[in-house]
């Protein structure tokens, strides 16, 4: 796993390009990348005096079973929280779309009601405009 996927998964890199691609240009991006090398080498100090600390505390197989366990629940915790907010998304996106399918259902619902008593009063002047409207739509589109 790569230190870029590492740092998405945990989404230290989607929020750093939110703020400083919004809030400061695209000279933050030099910054978050200066941010997010920081964080990594304060992480590997932790990791690495937390422990030192396990294995003055008890013995060096109980100190690394110890690290290994708190590593482990960090990165499912980190896991489980990007799997939130990735459900959150999602269902925010279904959310959106069935809003906008119900917008485009009522405005096509307004625009039938509006154009259906000209269409009966004037079959054949609706035939052939709907003709010439699809014909210059093809010749567009092909």
């Amino acid at each position: 796993m790569s230190i870029y996927s590492a740092l998405q998964q945990i989404g230290v890199l989607t929020i750093m390009r939110s703020y400083f691609m919004k809030k400061r240009g695209a000279n933050g991006w030099g910054f978050a990348a200066l941010s997010a090398l920081l964080f990594l080498i304060g992480l590997g100090f932790l990791i690495v005096a937390v422990y030192g600390l396990l294995v003055d505390q008890f013995d060096i197989r109980m100190g690394t079973l110890y690290m290994a366990i708190i590593i482990l629940t960090a990165s499912l915790a980190a896991a489980f929280t990007a799997h939130v907010f990735h459900q959150h998304l999602r269902l925010k996106i279904k959310n959106d779309h069935e809003d906008l399918a119900e917008n485009i259902r009522t405005i096509i619902d307004i625009v039938a009601r509006e154009l259906e008593e000209p269409i009966k009063e004037n079959p054949i002047t609706a035939a052939l405009v709907a003709a010439i409207a699809g014909y210059a739509t093809a010749k567009k589109i092909l």
